[in-house]
This record gives C-alpha cells, structure tokens and sequence, in this order.
C-alpha cells in the first residue's frame, strides 16, 4: 500500500535537484520551493519556460520535473516535442478523504481509449508502484456491473473489455481484478485504478479532488524515460509533488527501475 510518509523518506535519498516549473501563482511555487527545503527535500530550482524545463530534464541538468503552475497547453506539446512522442500517457497519484493513496489512469481524456493503451498505462503503473515500494494489486473498471451487458452495447463492449484487461494482466504476472463499475471498493481494495477511458478517469479525478476533499499529488509522464510530474494549476502547495519526483529519482538512482519502454 502507498504511503505517503515513506514517499517523503525516499524522496530525502535524492542527490539530484527538482525543476518545478512557475508560470500564474507563482507565490504558491516560490512558498512549496522553500517548505520542501526546510522539509530536507532535495533542492528545487523554478523555471518559467516549459521548453527549457522540459529539454533541461531530458539533458539531466535537472533529475526530475514538476509542471507546476505552468499552462498544460505549454507543458504537453513541449514534452511531446522534447521526447519525440504523439500522446503524453500519465498515471496519477491521489487519496481519498481518508487517506488511502492509489495510482489512476488514464487520466487526460484522449488517452487510454484503446485496450492497448490502457494496457501499456497498467503495466507502467504497476512498475512506478514497485519502485516505489508499493504492492502492485490492480482493480479494472468498466462501465456496469457483470450483470448490465443488455443495457446497452457501449456497456456490453465494456464489460468485454475489462474482461480482457484482466485475463492480459494475469497472464503476464499482474495481481488483478476486474471490479465492474464498482470504484468504492476498487479504491478501497487496490493499488492501481484503471479507468475504462481518459473522459471516465478524468471525471474520477475532478470528482474527487475538486468534490470529494481527495487529494492529487501529481501524475507521473510514464512514456518519455525521465521523471516527469504532471500536476494541477490549481493545487495549494506542490510541497507533495516535489516529494514525489525526488522519490522516484531516488528510487531510479537506486534500482534504474524507471526505463523507456
């Protein structure tokens, strides 16, 4: 199970330094940068341009970044020209109101809308929690529950879908189960949520965070090789998101677990 404390203690192991990037609010960056000093965080050096971000990331002058406050519409299309990808794949790390703390994808809404894609999404998700020294259980969601396929064909293919997600995960070695439509006991049971698409995981997010006194930490780019935490605008510190790009260095420099795939 994830835990926030031992992410924080990992997070301290780092050698390298965190970019974190400022664009509105940069009040909230500049207070996170100092709390996560004094906190024994790795040091965190604030960047204003996400290409320079981006390519100072994938130069490793920096061993990880963090989105920040600035503009996605800056973020993704300098990711996706920096490392050479169409789609900019993320899981996402957030808490209920209790505390309980599990990884979500897809969550942009163009991503995850093939079985391949969400495939590739858990197997990078279930990888991220071993680093992290996470269990890797994995609940699969669709879009009813195992008695709803004649309520509509879009449910039927879901229903199928999430069957097939299952079987593909078990047979490669992943603890598995296909949950249903059934989140509150995905979330309660599992490590690793898979939405049945981006606009579903989406929706789980917002509701969530926005609505549901949750919180997100920061969601992890899973196809470009380097640490890369993507992160809400809208968050009230990034103290959190900044832990978690320095655990997952720390955990890359201890294990090189995290690897282009």
């Amino acid at each position: 199970m994830l835990d926030l404390g031992n992410l924080f203690e990992l997070a301290k192991k780092s050698k390298g330094r965190i970019g974190i990037g400022s664009g509105a609010r940069s009040d909230v960056v500049q207070e996170s940068v100092r709390t996560a000093h004094l906190q024994g965080l790795p040091e965190a050096v604030i960047y204003e341009d996400a290409k320079q971000l981006s390519t100072d990331l994938r130069d490793r002058k920096i061993c990880a970044a963090v989105r920040g406050t600035l503009s996605s519409t800056e973020v993704l299309p300098a990711i996706r020209e920096t490392y050479g990808v169409q789609k900019v794949l993320r899981v996402a790390l957030l808490s209920t109101s209790r505390g309980k703390q599990f990884f979500l994808a897809p969550v942009g809404i163009d991503e995850g809308n093939s079985i391949e894609e969400r495939f590739e999404l858990m197997k990078q998700g279930v990888r991220y929690l071993k680093c992290l020294g996470a269990s890797a259980t994995v609940a699969i969601l669709s879009r009813g529950r195992v008695e709803d396929g004649h309520r509509g064909d879009d449910i039927a293919r879901s229903l199928e879908e999430g069957d097939r997600l299952t079987e593909m995960a078990i047979k490669i070695g992943i603890v598995a189960k296909h949950e249903h439509i059934l989140i509150e006991k995905a979330v309660e049971e599992a490590d690793f949520v898979l939405a049945p698409d981006g606009v579903s995981g989406n929706l789980i997010f917002r509701s969530l965070y926005f609505l549901g006194g949750g919180g997100a930490v920061g969601a992890p780019v899973v196809n470009i090789g380097r640490v890369f935490v993507d992160t809400s605008r809208d968050k009230r510190t990034y103290v959190d998101s900044i832990a978690l790009a320095a655990a997952l260095c720390a955990a890359r420099e201890r294990s090189q677990s995290i690897r282009q795939v």
